[in-house]
């Protein structure tokens, strides 16, 4: 996946990533970075977010970022809707997958501690 473009606004991001998607082009919004202002006080710094539009295939990166700048380009291989939903579908059991792992590992990493600490507190008594 790569950006596009990012705005300050996520207003501006969603809407160049509609503009896309009805061109063929999927997309999705996500931060993209943190600019750094000047400290507030001596303890912290304040960021500002920005709003990036993320293509999903790499092949579509010319055509989105050509999009993004003008609407008379013609996507060289544009997706369908059907297309898209598609693989909006696979990217979440995708996802979902993936989080049930973490959990599995986190479940596994909390009983292995519990375990410690019971054998400590049985061993430290004998």
């Amino acid at each position: 996946m790569k950006l596009v473009r990012d705005y300050h606004y996520q207003s501006d991001a969603k809407a160049l990533s509609l503009k896309l998607r009805d061109k063929g082009v999927l997309t999705f919004t996500a931060p993209s970075k943190a600019i750094p202002n000047k400290p507030l006080s001596g303890l912290y710094k304040r960021h500002n977010f920005r709003t990036g539009v993320w293509v999903v295939l790499e092949e579509q990166l010319s055509d989105a970022v050509k999009l993004s700048k003008g609407n008379k380009h013609i996507v060289e291989k544009p997706l369908t809707e059907e297309e898209m939903k598609e693989i909006e579908i696979e990217v979440e059991k995708l996802k979902a997958e993936s989080n049930n792992k973490y959990l599995t590992t986190a479940s596994l990493v909390i009983v292995a501690g519990v375990l410690i600490i019971i054998a400590y507190s049985v061993l430290k008594n004998v």
